[in-house]
């Protein structure tokens, strides 16, 4: 019998083609760092076509290349005996990094939290003139990056921009950087007493089986944990490498998984060599299917940056604008007051609508009515250039949307057919150039071929790009049962029920795992499914493809593995 310690975690039947570092894994490689390269000088920084970063650094005695790369999808940080092989276009980024740091002595490598976050301060310049640069990498998955700050926690340059969002947090030059989110729940290195492993913060979901396949009582649970934390502190590592077999995906782990017991496993001397040995192996061995899925999503990745920073200048020219507004009040308070406004001045305080007096800029040539009208002009214009301006931004929020859209599509396709479908529809939409015509075409697919499971006899229908999902949509009957992961972009499912008969529970909640696994949330360890009747779906006018609005609808959370 299953413990209730780890109710909530269910067995994994299948891994991610490459899991992200986990937080042991880059605790170990990150205390080994420390050991191995404070103190070292930053000799040569090199980029290469994947958007990684080779960092040449020459010790005492001793010379070692950092490998760093916040890309999709094997996110990393460790020392390589690769040699680069460098892009022919850098970055500017790149030339940041070779410009600010070559030359520059490391003085400290170090985790930040449990966030999965590395801190590396780079000292650069002479003795005299001695300054400090921190780099913070990032290595959440599809949100990592690497941003270089000042000595004050300003952000100098980042491997990629980030808007500033409600909560406050924007990754652009001249802001002060500002952490993520710190994970729910409670930090694995704060436990006292077992709580359920769900509550536990920090944990990928290949940590939190492992804790489950280990538990099955408190102290059981707390012996766990306990071995967790040895390796969190540095205290004990055992670094190996389960290799690909029998439809099981690799894994790096810093300790042997007893949820693998059964499973061959390569043990390593040291976690930076183990992780050089597998990353090597899993980004040489690309398969036609992810060279195509990686080529596609670095563009659409581009697209996206491209809308953020036009979104950014949008929003400084309405602030712009938005600063003009008072020059209606002055219009009417010139037409108010004229007649107490003394000839010839060029400025005078007059009362405004609230009682206080404003400064007004006068020009003596003009009357006292030709003087408002000039306010009333700059009012208009800055009234059309708001309106223009906002406009822009939901226009620019809907691309937003629907790029974000399509790189999950591009994230879960299953099949190069599935990607050549959405390659298509991005260049329709003008995100791509359209190939050259040939005098052989390509044999055009139909119009509607949503990709199709079954669940226990029930149809179901799952969308492969944002173009698909609006196809779903038009020829789904009413009754139909809809769902789409809450919050996130992915794509939409479609329970057929052409008999409206009652939907299983079971099914429905397959369903919504179906909608999980292919949404942006699919590497959570739960998430929020909503459903409702297909005809409480509504697709506003004029909205980018695969958009819509729902309204009345149920949720249902799933957990991992979907």
């Amino acid at each position: 019998m299953q413990s209730i310690w780890g109710r909530s975690c269910l067995a994994l039947t299948s891994l991610l083609p490459c899991l992200p570092m986990d937080i042991l894994v880059i605790s170990v490689i990150v205390a080994e760092l420390s050991r191995l390269i404070t103190g070292s000088r930053i000799d040569k920084v090199v980029e290469e076509a994947d958007g990684s970063f080779h960092f040449t650094l020459r010790g005492k005695g001793t010379n070692y290349r950092l490998l760093v790369c916040a890309n999709p999808p094997h996110p990393r940080i460790l020392l390589t005996n690769s040699s680069p092989v460098p892009i022919e276009k850098p970055s500017t980024f790149h030339q940041f990094l070779k410009s600010r740091l070559t030359g520059g002595r490391i003085t400290r490598v170090a985790r930040e939290g449990l966030d999965r976050i590395v801190r590396i301060s780079v000292e650069t310049g002479g003795p005299f003139e001695a300054k400090l640069i921190d780099l913070i990498i990032e290595l959440p998955g599809k949100s990592a990056n690497i941003i270089a700050l000042d000595a004050d926690g300003v952000i100098l340059a980042c491997r990629r921009t980030i808007p500033l969002t409600e909560s406050g947090r924007g990754i652009l030059p001249g802001l002060r950087y500002t952490p993520a989110a710190a994970p729910t729940g409670v930090p694995l290195d704060r436990l006292t007493e077992p709580i359920s492993i769900e509550r536990i913060a920090g944990l990928s979901p290949l940590l939190r089986k492992e804790l489950t396949t280990r538990s099955g009582s408190k102290d059981e649970t707390m012996a766990a944990i306990k071995d967790f934390l040895a390796v969190l502190e540095g205290r004990e590592c055992k670094p190996v490498i389960y290799p690909a077999e029998g439809g099981n995906k690799a894994v790096l782990s810093a300790i042997a998984l007893l949820q693998f017991d059964d499973r061959h496993h390569l043990s390593f001397d040291s976690m930076n060599e183990a992780a050089d040995s597998f990353y090597q192996t899993q980004t040489t061995s690309a398969t036609p299917l992810e060279t195509l899925r990686s080529g596609l999503r670095q563009k659409m990745s581009k697209q996206r940056e491209k809308v953020r920073r036009t979104e950014a200048v949008v929003r400084r020219e309405l602030s712009a604008w938005e600063g003009s507004s008072l020059d209606l009040v002055k219009g009417q308070t010139i037409l108010t007051w004229q007649g107490r406004i003394p000839k010839g001045v060029e400025t005078v305080d007059l009362p405004g609508p609230d009682g206080d007096n404003i400064s007004i800029a006068l020009d003596p040539a003009l009357s006292f009515p030709a003087n408002a009208e000039r306010y009333f002009k700059r009012y208009k214009k800055a009234k059309r250039g708001m309106e223009t301006c906002a406009e822009r931004l939901d226009k620019l929020s809907q691309d937003t949307e629907y790029l974000e859209l399509m790189l999950a599509a591009i994230d879960t396709a299953d099949t190069s057919s599935d990607l050549r479908r959405i390659e298509e529809e991005l260049q329709t939409e003008g995100y791509m150039k359209k190939p050259a015509a040939t005098s052989q075409s390509r044999k055009k697919e139909p119009a509607f071929q949503p990709r199709k499971e079954q669940i226990e006899g029930w149809e179901v229908w799952v969308g492969r790009s944002a173009g698909d999902n609006d196809e779903l949509l038009r020829h789904a009957s009413p009754d139909d049962l809809w769902f789409h992961a809450h919050g996130v972009p992915g794509s939409h499912v479609i329970i057929r029920n052409p008999n409206r008969s009652e939907i299983p529970q079971e099914v429905i909640h397959r369903a919504a795992r179906f909608a999980a696994r292919h949404s942006k949330a699919r590497n959570e360890g739960k998430v929020e499914v909503i459903y409702c009747l297909r005809k409480f779906v509504r697709k506003p006018p004029g909205a980018r493809p695969g958009l819509v609005t729902v309204s009345p609808f149920d949720s249902i959370t799933v957990t991992a593995p979907f």
